[in-house]
C-alpha cells in the first residue's frame, strides 16, 4: 500500500547506507525491525479502528487459503534464512538479487491465485 511505501522507504535508504558502510547488522535490523513494526502496527491499528467503529464486535476474516499461505510463507522464511547463511550474513548484490527474485516469484504466484478464481 501507499502507507507501507511511505514508512518503509526511509528505512530502506538507511539500510542501504548502512550496508555500503559495512555495518550489516544495522542494515539487517533496519530491514527486519522497521517492516515488522510497520506490518504489526498498520494491521493492528486498522483492525482496532474497524472493531471500534462496529462497537468492538469481533471482526470476521476470510480464512480461505490460510493453510496454503502459511506453508508458502514458512518455506520462504526458511529459504531467506538459508540464503542469509549461504551469503555469510552479508548483504551482497547477489543476495539482494536473490531476494528480489523470490519476491517476484511470490508476487506472480499470488496474482495468479487472485486472477484465476
Amino acid at each position: 500500500t501507499v502507507d507501507s511505501i511511505g514508512t518503509s522507504l526511509p528505512n530502506l535508504l538507511a539500510a542501504v547506507a548502512a550496508g555500503k558502510a559495512g555495518r550489516s547488522e544495522t542494515a539487517i535490523c533496519q530491514a527486519f525491525g522497521s517492516n515488522t513494526f510497520d506490518a504489526l502496527v498498520a494491521f493492528g491499528l486498522v483492525q482496532a479502528i474497524k472493531s471500534a467503529s462496529q462497537g468492538f464486535a469481533p471482526i470476521q476474516l476470510e480464512t480461505a487459503g490460510l493453510e496454503r499461505d502459511l506453508v508458502l510463507n514458512l518455506c520462504l522464511l526458511f529459504l531467506y534464512t538459508w540464503f542469509l547463511y549461504f551469503f555469510r550474513f552479508r548483504l551482497t548484490r547477489a543476495f539482494g538479487c536473490t531476494c528480489i527474485f523470490l519476491y517476484a516469484v511470490w508476487l506472480a504466484y499470488e496474482l495468479y491465485l487472485v486472477y484465476t478464481k
